[in-house]
């Protein structure tokens, strides 16, 4: 994959969101992280410490539990703050480049907020988790995308 000079990278999951640019030119990349967002999330079990709530299926039957995955929401919430501070950052910047580095899951639920934006390009989407990875690392999984 070649990114142009300027372009912006976001790679991302539920918990941790590192906003990159591109110093570099199409053959080699050289990325330069601008900003480093974390939430921590812990697992649902240490968040709900009560049982799921219960409804009635119509037409008699068993109630059946409704979960709250909190952990979930959290993640969501989260997401939509990275979304902000995407569009903060590339939207007052005249290289309006991006390319969205994510987990199917979190990519799942960013691309719906990003793809409507006017004024944004994506230029490519990357399946893969690569926050806890090194910058060089990074580099090289892009580069072979």
């Amino acid at each position: 994959m070649r990114l142009s000079h300027g372009c912006w990278v976001l790679v991302m999951d539920g918990a941790k969101a590192l906003f990159l640019r591109n110093h570099g030119d199409e053959d080699i990349l050289n990325l330069e992280v601008r900003r480093v967002l974390q939430q921590g999330t812990p697992p649902n079990r240490d968040l709900v410490r009560d049982r799921p709530g219960r409804f009635p299926i119509p037409r008699g039957g068993v109630a059946t539990s409704v979960a709250k995955d909190a952990h979930t929401r959290l993640e969501n919430r989260f997401a939509i703050k990275v979304v902000e501070q995407v569009l903060d950052m590339v939207l007052n910047d005249s290289h309006r480049d991006l390319l969205l580095v994510a987990d199917p899951k979190t990519l799942g639920m960013i691309r719906p907020y990003l793809v409507k934006v006017p004024g944004l390009n994506i230029c490519a989407e990357l399946n893969k988790d690569l926050t806890r990875h090194d910058l060089r690392c990074i580099e090289t999984l892009i580069r072979m995308a």
